[in-house]
């Protein structure tokens, strides 16, 4: 008689966020595809339809594993966006070129490529990317609940990543043994119960390939050198912001202006400048709305100048930032 796992619903929870009710049906989908089964299973989720093709997959295995494949083509461009709650770690790669996503709740941007990929700590997580017209992508994720990896830890060293809402992680680079269990992982031969088993062994392989990494200290976020080209674009895009802070511009129209991806921008400017774009962006204006202040002006022009659609907002912003209201510097 087979026994069965029963695996507990609660340790991680994805939901696909969607703008409009037409993509109701469409919603349900995601969510029935996303949810948790009694015991480990595999299942398969086709796209097509709004502009989109594409094919999910995804093997829960025992009560603290998961494992996903994700091949997207758009005709259009589209955003997709995803809230996750639960307790895990959780690994990204990239199986086509290099993609960037954002994180909502802790303002995180990341890249991954055929040379590196992420480890994220998930506590709360509102996750969105942007897919161009005629782009494709295509990833493999894993999750691991933190209570299963922590348990081989002891008082060992982990790695480093403490859980916060929002999320905080970790570039590596692919090495070798890296490459060849995800191939493998990829690629399983077997099917049925024995599939699932083979996934699971492949999974913790993997994470303990990361640990080691982590503990050897070559866990540093990849570093290769910006071309001639890339720091040419970079400065085309600093010049464009510092020249105008409070003419409202997007990532995709700095991109186009630098001549440069909108990925290698992302990556580029944080590494040379320090600071995300947006954040790069944000600290500027809020540094030109403190001089407005000082000069005189109100509160409510003053976030009208600077790009916030009310004074409440841009308020919250401006404490958070100098530690005390806009009403307080005018005082």
């Amino acid at each position: 008689m087979r026994s069965e796992v029963v695996m507990e619903r609660q340790w991680l929870s994805r939901r696909m966020l969607f703008r409009g009710t037409h993509l109701k049906e469409l919603s349900d989908r995601f969510a029935r595809f996303f949810s948790l089964p009694s015991s480990p299973e595999e299942r398969c989720f086709r796209l097509s339809g709004e502009g989109v093709e594409g094919e999910y997959r995804r093997a829960f295995l025992d009560n603290s594993i998961e494992i996903g494949w994700e091949s997207t083509r758009s005709d259009r461009e589209v955003r997709l966006a995803m809230h996750t709650i639960g307790d895990a770690y959780s690994l990204y790669f990239s199986l086509a070129d290099e993609f960037c996503w954002s994180e909502e709740l802790s303002g995180a941007e990341w890249s991954i490529g055929p040379d590196s990929f992420v480890v994220l700590r998930v506590n709360e997580a509102v996750e969105s990317m942007r897919l161009p017209p005629g782009c494709r992508s295509a990833g493999v994720s894993l999750a691991v609940r933190a209570e299963r990896l922590e348990r081989f830890l002891g008082d060992a060293p982990g790695l480093g990543l403490e859980a916060k809402r929002g999320y905080v992680g970790r570039s590596f680079a692919q090495t070798d043994s890296v490459r060849r269990v995800l191939e493998e992982l990829r690629h399983c031969p077997l099917c049925g119960d024995l599939r699932l088993l083979y996934m699971e062994a492949k999974a913790l392989e993997l994470f303990s390939l990361i640990l080691e990494q982590a503990r050897s200290g070559s866990s540093a976020r990849v570093r290769d050198p910006l071309s001639r080209t890339e720091r040419q674009a970079l400065e085309r895009v600093k010049s464009l912001i510092d020249a105008d802070v409070f003419h409202p511009v997007s990532i995709q129209d700095l991109a186009r202006h630098g001549h440069i991806n909108e990925c290698s921008l992302k990556r580029a400017f944080k590494r040379v400048y320090g600071l995300p774009v947006h954040s790069y962006i944000r600290e500027r204006r809020m540094s030109a709305a403190k001089e407005l202040l000082e000069l005189g002006r109100g509160v409510a022009e003053t976030a009208f100048c600077v790009g916030y659609g009310d004074a409440s907002s841009f308020s919250r912003a401006f404490r958070k930032r100098f530690g005390y209201s806009p009403s307080g510097l005018r005082a």
